[in-house]
């Protein structure tokens, strides 16, 4: 009963948190028991997609000196099935209409075959 499956680990984020996106895959990819066991998903606006490779690229440099890496797949976040700029927040909740928050609603539509 040890043995888990494989292991999917979703990010959703935009190019001003991709330091955080990559402390955060590094620190995951040094933890994990079997890396090759384990598929890394970021998903992003559309615009910073080719931003998000080069974060990939890093990511991979950076753990391969130590084991192998995760297979990290980079997805392009499809339009909300709602518009967040119709939303109304207070100031201190601005953050919430940022339609990344959202994609963890939809995630089954850009990982299926792990559902």
């Amino acid at each position: 009963a040890d043995e888990l499956g494989d292991v999917h680990v979703a990010y959703t984020t935009n190019a001003d948190m991709f330091p955080g996106l990559l402390s955060s895959m590094i620190s995951l990819a040094r933890n994990l028991k079997d890396p090759e066991r384990c598929t890394i998903h970021v998903v992003v606006p559309p615009g910073d997609v080719g931003a998000a490779d080069s974060v990939v690229k890093c990511f991979r440099e950076e753990v391969s000196r130590h084991k192998q890496a995760a297979e990290v797949r980079v997805h392009a976040m499809r339009p909300l099935p709602f518009n967040t700029t119709e939303f109304v927040a207070p100031a201190e909740s601005q953050r919430f209409l940022d339609p990344t928050i959202y994609l963890r609603w939809f995630l089954h539509e850009y990982l299926p075959e792990s559902a």
